[in-house]
């Protein structure tokens, strides 16, 4: 009976001694749930949360990355405007021959073609103002000359009751824009979908209205001359390249005036984009103050206090020695008084 009483005592000393060693070893106050059901289920549901807010602080930071492209090519587009402008200006004010006419409206088409290029541009194998397609260019010219966007022509394009792109088919019924709708992500706000369709509440929307930044329908008459100019950036570059070939001097002048109107609304475009990156910047700090409040909470629930472990396992190991040591002393004797 003495020996299975010491024996269980110098188990029990061994035992907490290797569950000393192994917390110092892994770092963890428990390896079971188990060991501790209710630290661990809460540290469950910390790395759960963390997570999806580090799968959101990716997604921000992605959708970062692809907005310097969009406003690096929204430059682009804006430059060619202001140089078009000058080329239509220099038109305007000065007697050209034929031949320098026909040099200025030559510029002027190769200007469109390197918007229409810019409009198309991809980031990450992704169309940046293509909306939902991402097959091909979502912008492209006719056999007519027009701009269509996703094969329906801008100029047909309007806005319904309900705010969606529409046109009118052969038959005078209304069909919607293909491809023409908006591209939402989750950045950690409890992204909710119903339908099928994410609840704009709870995510965010990383497409643009290219549309809305080119202008579209049939446009309408000048205001000064009432020349009939195009409701989109694209055709109206062409209807000015015609107007500056053939020098009349009034068509400029009210497709110039619609240029300005055009180009102050993808500047808006701009702003919102800026607006955009401000909001995207903040989510992300956010998100990284998340993720780090909740790293700490999740050690504080299930890492082991270094220092603490230490002194344990310092008094771990004197009693397995004082265990050791009271062995020698009581064996010997108890074995003695059995032979007795």
């Amino acid at each position: 009976m003495v020996t299975r009483n010491y024996m269980k005592s110098l188990n029990t000393a061994l035992g907490r001694r290797a569950e000393s060693l192994e917390r110092s070893g892994s770092g963890l106050k428990f390896k079971k749930l188990s060991e501790n059901v209710a630290d661990g289920t809460r540290a469950m549901r910390i790395q759960e949360e963390r997570t999806h807010s580090q799968s959101a602080l990716e997604n921000v930071e992605t959708i970062l990355l692809e907005y310097n492209s969009v406003d690096s090519t929204m430059d682009s587009i804006d430059a060619s405007i202001q140089t078009i402008q000058e080329k239509v200006l220099k038109a305007m004010s000065d007697s050209h021959g034929e031949t320098n006419r026909d040099v200025l409206a030559s510029e002027i088409k190769n200007l469109r073609d390197q918007i229409l290029q810019f409009v198309n541009a991809q980031f990450a194998d992704k169309y940046l103002f293509g909306g939902t397609n991402n097959a091909g260019p979502a912008f492209d010219l006719d056999s007519d000359g027009k701009v269509t966007f996703n094969g329906v022509k801008v100029e047909d394009i309007y806005r319904n009751a309900d705010g969606k792109y529409c046109f009118l088919d052969a038959g005078g019924i209304e069909q919607p824009v293909p491809d023409c709708g908006d591209v939402y992500i989750d950045i950690g706000l409890g992204m909710k979908i119903d339908s099928g369709t994410p609840d704009p509440r709870t995510a965010f929307q990383m497409s643009f209205d290219s549309l809305l930044m080119l202008g579209y329908g049939a446009g309408k008459a000048g205001e000064k001359y009432g020349t009939p100019v195009a409701g989109n950036v694209i055709d109206l570059l062409t209807q000015l390249e015609s107007a500056v070939a053939a020098d009349n001097k009034q068509a400029i002048d009210d497709l110039q005036g619609q240029l300005v109107t055009l180009n102050d609304n993808m500047r808006m475009s701009r702003t919102d984009l800026g607006t955009r990156v401000n909001y995207l910047e903040r989510t992300k700090d956010r998100l990284e103050n998340d993720i780090d409040n909740l790293s700490e909470m999740e050690s504080a629930l299930i890492s082991a206090d270094p220092a603490e472990e230490a002194i344990n396992m310092k008094m771990c190991e004197y009693v397995w020695l004082a265990t050791l040591q009271l062995g020698t002393q009581i064996l010997p004797s108890s074995l003695l008084d059995f032979l007795r």
